[in-house]
């Protein structure tokens, strides 16, 4: 049974620090107390959804989704299933259901158009965009994740729109609390730390 749901954000900056300088310290404390909670839960099982390497990383030869590289990092010695956001996961993570207490997080960031200096640089539409993410993950909207445009995700940047529609479908039908502990884009792309409890 899915008992709760994480999103948790993908940057490369949450990966072991380069530099003596951490450039995301709110960020990965957000992060850090997040997962604390999530494991003193106990579920058990644990399963971790990522994008999917793009076609451009892949033909570099990359085959590990950057979702799963930080995830590996953040849980240090705690197990996890690692899988794709992909549209059938939902219908496999809802049917496979069993009396395991199973715990989902979501990588999945929004967009990354939200400055000049941002990635995708400066789109006027990646705020609205964002913002309604935000409101949907506030307020358990699942129509609303669910009914986030793959096309204007591709245009903004936005990876996590997968995850996002997973995430929606997992909780359809369920009665959920939220909390969002983290909502920042201190480097132009937007970031969450989110929790859903279902019921």
């Amino acid at each position: 049974m899915i008992d709760s749901a994480l999103v948790l954000p993908s940057p490369r900056a949450l990966l072991p620090e380069l530099s003596e300088t951490d450039p995301v310290p709110e960020l990965r404390a957000a992060c850090a107390a997040a997962l604390d909670i999530l494991l003193a839960d106990g579920p058990d099982r644990l399963v971790v959804l990522a994008p999917p390497v793009s076609d451009l990383n892949r033909a570099r030869g990359v085959v590990d989704p950057v979702g799963h590289r930080i995830a590996r990092h953040l849980l240090g010695e705690h197990d996890f299933e690692a899988q794709v956001a992909l549209p059938y996961e939902a219908a496999s993570l809802v049917e496979h259901e069993d009396v395991r207490s199973t715990a989902v997080i979501v990588m999945a960031d929004g967009s990354a158009c939200r400055g000049e200096k941002a990635p995708g640089h400066l789109h006027p539409e990646a705020i609205p965009f964002d913002d309604a993410i935000e409101c949907a993950l506030r307020t358990g909207d699942v129509d609303a994740l669910a009914g986030i445009d793959p096309s204007q995700a591709h245009e903004l940047w936005c990876e996590g729109a997968a995850g996002f529609h997973v995430l929606a479908e997992i909780a359809r039908g369920r009665q959920i609390a939220t909390d969002v502990s983290y909502a920042d884009a201190p480097h132009g792309v937007a970031w969450w730390v989110a929790r859903w409890d279902l019921a």
